[in-house]
Protein backbone atom coordinates (compact mmCIF):
# COMPACT_ATOMS: atom_id res chain seq x y z
CA UNK A 1 0.00 0.00 0.00
CA UNK A 2 1.44 3.32 -1.05
CA UNK A 3 0.34 6.46 0.78
CA UNK A 4 0.08 9.52 -1.45
CA UNK A 5 -1.53 12.93 -1.17
CA UNK A 6 -1.27 16.39 -2.66
CA UNK A 7 0.75 19.08 -0.94
CA UNK A 8 -2.54 20.67 0.11
CA UNK A 9 -3.75 17.43 1.75
CA UNK A 10 -0.36 16.85 3.42
CA UNK A 11 -0.48 20.40 4.82
CA UNK A 12 -3.82 19.65 6.47
CA UNK A 13 -2.69 16.25 7.81
CA UNK A 14 0.64 17.53 9.12
CA UNK A 15 -0.51 20.97 10.27
CA UNK A 16 2.15 22.72 8.18
CA UNK A 17 1.82 25.48 5.60
CA UNK A 18 1.75 24.39 1.97
CA UNK A 19 4.61 26.75 1.16
CA UNK A 20 6.79 25.20 3.86
CA UNK A 21 6.11 21.67 2.62
CA UNK A 22 6.69 22.67 -1.02
CA UNK A 23 10.00 24.35 -0.14
CA UNK A 24 11.19 21.33 1.83
CA UNK A 25 10.17 18.97 -0.96
CA UNK A 26 12.09 21.03 -3.54
CA UNK A 27 15.15 21.02 -1.24
CA UNK A 28 14.86 17.22 -1.10
CA UNK A 29 14.80 17.07 -4.90
CA UNK A 30 11.10 16.31 -5.32
CA UNK A 31 9.26 18.02 -8.19
CA UNK A 32 6.26 19.94 -6.79
CA UNK A 33 3.31 20.72 -9.06
CA UNK A 34 -0.33 21.58 -8.30
CA UNK A 35 -2.65 18.57 -7.79
CA UNK A 36 0.23 16.10 -8.15
CA UNK A 37 0.36 13.50 -5.38
CA UNK A 38 3.45 13.21 -3.22
CA UNK A 39 4.34 9.87 -1.62
CA UNK A 40 4.63 9.53 2.14
CA UNK A 41 8.26 8.44 1.78
CA UNK A 42 9.10 11.59 -0.23
CA UNK A 43 7.32 13.76 2.35
CA UNK A 44 9.11 12.02 5.23
CA UNK A 45 12.48 12.44 3.50
CA UNK A 46 11.75 16.13 2.85
CA UNK A 47 10.73 16.81 6.45
CA UNK A 48 13.48 14.79 8.14
CA UNK A 49 16.31 15.57 5.72
CA UNK A 50 16.93 19.01 7.15
CA UNK A 51 17.15 17.59 10.64
CA UNK A 52 19.68 14.97 9.59
CA UNK A 53 21.76 17.58 7.75
CA UNK A 54 21.61 19.93 10.75
CA UNK A 55 22.74 17.15 13.10
CA UNK A 56 25.56 16.28 10.70
CA UNK A 57 26.65 19.92 10.52
CA UNK A 58 26.52 20.17 14.32
CA UNK A 59 28.58 17.00 14.76
CA UNK A 60 31.15 18.25 12.24
CA UNK A 61 31.33 21.64 13.96
CA UNK A 62 31.87 19.98 17.35
CA UNK A 63 34.58 17.74 15.92
CA UNK A 64 36.32 20.76 14.36
CA UNK A 65 36.12 22.63 17.67
CA UNK A 66 37.55 19.70 19.63
CA UNK A 67 40.35 19.27 17.10
CA UNK A 68 41.28 22.96 17.33
CA UNK A 69 41.26 22.81 21.15
CA UNK A 70 43.45 19.70 21.06
CA UNK A 71 45.86 21.44 18.69
CA UNK A 72 46.02 24.45 21.04
CA UNK A 73 46.76 22.17 23.99
CA UNK A 74 49.48 20.36 22.08
CA UNK A 75 51.00 23.68 21.00
CA UNK A 76 51.04 24.91 24.62
CA UNK A 77 53.31 22.09 25.76
CA UNK A 78 57.01 21.98 25.02
CA UNK A 79 59.03 18.77 24.95
CA UNK A 80 60.54 17.86 28.34
CA UNK A 81 64.03 17.52 26.87
CA UNK A 82 63.83 21.05 25.48
CA UNK A 83 62.74 22.45 28.85
CA UNK A 84 65.48 20.57 30.68
CA UNK A 85 68.11 21.87 28.25
CA UNK A 86 66.88 25.45 28.69
CA UNK A 87 66.86 25.07 32.47
CA UNK A 88 70.42 23.70 32.47
CA UNK A 89 71.59 26.52 30.20
CA UNK A 90 70.18 29.10 32.60
CA UNK A 91 70.85 27.47 35.96
CA UNK A 92 74.15 25.73 35.14
CA UNK A 93 76.26 28.89 35.34
CA UNK A 94 74.54 29.93 38.59
CA UNK A 95 75.23 26.49 40.08
CA UNK A 96 78.87 26.63 38.96
CA UNK A 97 79.24 30.08 40.53
CA UNK A 98 77.74 28.85 43.81
CA UNK A 99 80.19 25.94 43.89
CA UNK A 100 83.16 28.33 43.56
CA UNK A 101 82.06 30.56 46.45
CA UNK A 102 83.94 28.62 49.17
CA UNK A 103 87.18 29.17 47.24
CA UNK A 104 86.82 32.92 47.82
CA UNK A 105 86.80 32.53 51.62
CA UNK A 106 90.11 34.35 52.08
CA UNK A 107 88.67 37.46 50.45
CA UNK A 108 85.56 37.33 52.64
CA UNK A 109 87.33 36.98 55.98
CA UNK A 110 91.13 37.30 55.74
CA UNK A 111 91.49 36.90 59.53
CA UNK A 112 89.72 33.53 59.58
CA UNK A 113 89.35 32.17 56.02
CA UNK A 114 88.35 28.69 57.28
CA UNK A 115 85.32 30.15 59.08
CA UNK A 116 84.36 32.08 55.93
CA UNK A 117 84.92 29.01 53.76
CA UNK A 118 82.70 26.92 56.04
CA UNK A 119 79.96 29.60 56.04
CA UNK A 120 80.07 29.83 52.24
CA UNK A 121 80.07 26.06 51.87
CA UNK A 122 77.06 25.80 54.17
CA UNK A 123 75.31 28.45 52.07
CA UNK A 124 76.05 26.55 48.86
CA UNK A 125 74.79 23.26 50.26
CA UNK A 126 71.65 25.00 51.47
CA UNK A 127 70.98 26.71 48.13
CA UNK A 128 71.72 23.85 45.74
CA UNK A 129 68.74 21.72 46.81
CA UNK A 130 66.53 24.75 46.15
CA UNK A 131 67.26 24.31 42.46
CA UNK A 132 65.45 20.97 42.64
CA UNK A 133 62.63 21.80 45.04
CA UNK A 134 59.48 23.65 44.13
CA UNK A 135 58.85 25.25 47.53
CA UNK A 136 62.29 25.88 48.96
CA UNK A 137 62.17 27.70 52.28
CA UNK A 138 65.48 29.41 52.63
CA UNK A 139 66.19 31.52 55.67
CA UNK A 140 69.30 33.61 56.16
CA UNK A 141 69.68 32.36 59.71
CA UNK A 142 70.21 28.82 58.42
CA UNK A 143 73.69 29.73 57.13
CA UNK A 144 74.72 32.15 59.82
CA UNK A 145 74.15 35.39 57.87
Amino acid sequence: MKLEATVYRWSIELGKKQETLARRLRLAGVKVEPRVKISASDMFRALSGGLHEAKTREANARADLLESKLKELKDDFAPVAEIEASFRAIMGPARDRLLTLPLEAARCNPANPELARQALEDLVHTLLPCFREENCKFERSSWGG
